[in-house]
């Protein structure tokens, strides 16, 4: 999976990484950075995405937690989303668990204003996965 940040610095409630490698069902991973959750900036992120159409992925751990709503698959149709098409997703590939696990493990201070406990965070901090 090759793997870019679209922004060049942590946003308050948000990364970009484009994951587009031509394989991969979702291009694109919108990932929480804090308890805020991004889907209040859909605007913003529209505005990053710029006229992508596909499906892209939010990984929302920081600002949801390990809950069942933790990936959220949406639908962007010329640089807008269509949040009808907003939807929980369960079952997720490996690659994208690790490459997720790989983000927050080289963005460690992203979990301190996040939703996780202390002991989740300390847990990530060894690299054991929760």
């Amino acid at each position: 999976m090759n793997v870019t940040q679209i922004r060049g610095e942590t946003m308050d409630t948000f990364n970009i990484i484009n994951t587009d490698d031509g394989k991969n069902k979702y291009p694109y991973l919108v990932i929480s950075t804090s308890y805020n959750n991004p889907l209040d900036d859909l605007k913003e992120i529209e505005n990053d995405l710029g006229d992508f159409s596909g499906r892209l992925l939010f990984d929302l751990l920081a600002s949801n937690g390990h809950a069942p709503n933790r990936f959220i698959e949406g639908k962007v149709v010329n640089g807008r989303f269509e949040t009808s098409s907003f939807k929980i997703v369960n079952h997720i590939d490996l690659e994208i668990k690790k490459e997720t696990f790989n983000y927050f493990m080289d963005n460690m201070q992203e979990l301190e204003n996040s939703v996780l406990n202390n002991a989740a965070k300390f847990l990530f901090k060894k690299g054991l996965k929760i």
